[in-house]
């Protein structure tokens, strides 16, 4: 059996539970990135954000050059690199420059990643928080800048004591916090936004993504009225299922999990409001109406193994027949019958309750929108599921509640009608199942790959066990 990396990286670890996963090198990239920004230009033209802080004394200043800043996650135990330069300098010129204090810790940071479930936010946390190592230094134009100044002399005994002793003893017991705080967040809402994880959360940092599960989950599903479901891990999930012969790597950045049967409850409750159904009024000398809707007896979701991803430069964004969904539907309606009598009185009216069995199949889509397109500022772009109905028969053993007449006189026609007609009316309609936002771009994904980036769908199936759906970039 082929299969990707990730899907047996989902099935060894979460089995028969939800999850989400992350590339790790994105993850890597994302701090990288943000080191970057914040290195700055040394010595004079910090970032914005690093630049002139104001000292409560002299009318002095310090300015941060961050020189290293990297996560490694290859070990399977995440660890933080971080080393700082920082210089005092005259509040506002940070190019006259007074002395410099390099910050650096004795080894990487043990990183764990804190959950809140409030904000449903990853965030960066360290095991402990050791002091920092602050090297400071005078440069050459120190005491010619205090002296300009006024500070007292002698000028660099009394920055020594009243600026440069409060600046080591600060950095050293806060830069971790400070470092960490900087660290940006991981937004589980923002790239699943009907998944909630609850508390507490397990993490496999593997060889190429980091996978976040829990044991249980919530689940926000439905259309015009959303509901909150509790699930809870399958317990009849294959997680015996044998390795496969070969994997090939998954193209995901980040990416999606549900187990066969979690995925039957969440499509299952946004199939209902797709098969209502009503007549209208019809017939000749003797009218009548039918109205109900087809119920769920049975629900299941059919999972064929393999690969797709799309293709943006082709347009080709919409993914079939990986998922496909059927259901024994029960048949509940209600059929009246009269004659139209004079100023709209109705003559013989009766009614008589119908029920049936029948077979419903569809195939679900997933198309990746993008609202405002390639090279954008909108980063709404979102996997959302279609219904396409590939079947749809009834019994015509219909069970007829017989009132009377004038239903009994055309009893034939409104069954031969519901049978032939009315249910295979649901057949080859598109349908839109709710609002299920599957799977959104988060904003830092697109602002380490960039803005002209196109994204593309990615479903990643093991036959009969579960999928997988995450989103991949395509330059062409």
């Amino acid at each position: 059996m082929s299969a990707t990396d990730l899907q047996y990286h989902f099935h060894n670890f979460a089995g028969g539970r939800p999850a989400l996963a992350f590339s790790r090198t994105r993850l890597e990239e994302v701090i990288a990135q943000m080191g970057n920004v914040l290195a700055g230009v040394f010595p004079d033209a910090p970032h914005s954000m690093m630049r002139n802080a104001k000292l409560p004394v002299y009318d002095l200043a310090y300015s941060g050059f961050v020189r290293v800043l990297r996560l490694d996650l290859t070990s399977g135990t995440p660890t933080l690199e971080s080393e700082l330069t920082a210089t005092v300098h005259p509040y506002g010129d940070p190019s006259r420059v007074i002395a410099t204090y390099d910050v650096s810790l004795g080894r990487p940071l043990d990183l764990y990643m804190a959950y809140s479930e409030a904000s449903r936010e990853l965030r960066w946390a360290s095991t402990t928080s050791p002091l920092a190592n602050v090297s400071p230094s005078f440069t050459a134009d120190a005491e010619m800048i205090l002296k300009d100044l006024g500070v007292p002399e002698p000028v660099l005994d009394t920055y020594e004591r009243k600026v440069e002793t409060t600046i080591v003893w600060n950095t050293s017991n806060t830069f971790v916090p400070l470092v960490l705080n900087a660290l940006p967040p991981v937004d589980l809402g923002e790239v699943a936004p009907w998944l909630t994880l609850l508390d507490p959360l397990h993490f496999d940092f593997g060889d190429r993504y980091v996978v976040v599960t829990s044991d249980k989950v919530k689940m926000t599903i439905g259309g015009c009225s959303l509901v909150d479901v509790i699930i809870e891990p399958d317990p009849d999930f294959p997680y015996s299922m044998p390795d496969p012969v070969e994997t090939s790597k998954s193209s995901s950045h980040v990416s999606v999990y549900l187990p066969k049967t979690r995925l039957v409850e969440f499509v299952a409750n946004n199939v209902l409001p797709a098969i209502m159904y009503d007549t209208g009024n019809r017939g000749g000398i003797v009218k009548w109406r039918m109205n109900g809707a087809f119920g769920l007896k049975k629900f299941t979701v059919d999972v064929s193994g393999g690969v797709q991803v799309g293709n943006p430069w082709s347009g080709n964004l919409t993914l079939r027949g990986t998922l496909s969904a059927s259901t024994a539907i029960a048949l509940t309606g209600v059929a009246r019958a009269w004659i139209d009598g004079p100023c709209g009185a109705r003559v013989g009216l009766a009614s008589a309750s119908i029920q049936g069995d029948g077979a419903f199949a569809a195939d679900i889509a997933l198309t990746y929108q993008s609202p405002g397109g390639p090279g954008t500022s909108d980063y709404g772009a979102t996997l959302e599921a279609e219904l396409i109905v590939t079947r749809s028969e009834l019994d015509p053993s219909i069970d007829i509640d017989l009132v009377g007449w004038p239903i009994d006189d055309i009893i034939g026609e409104l069954v031969d009608h519901l049978v032939a007609k009315e249910i295979h009316k649901l057949s080859g309609i598109v349908r839109k199942l709710g609002k299920w936002n599957m799977l959104a771009v988060p904003a830092w994904l697109v602002d380490i790959l960039g803005d002209d980036t196109r994204f593309a769908p990615v479903v990643e199936a093991l036959a009969g066990v579960s999928t997988a759906i995450g989103i991949t970039e395509n330059r062409g």
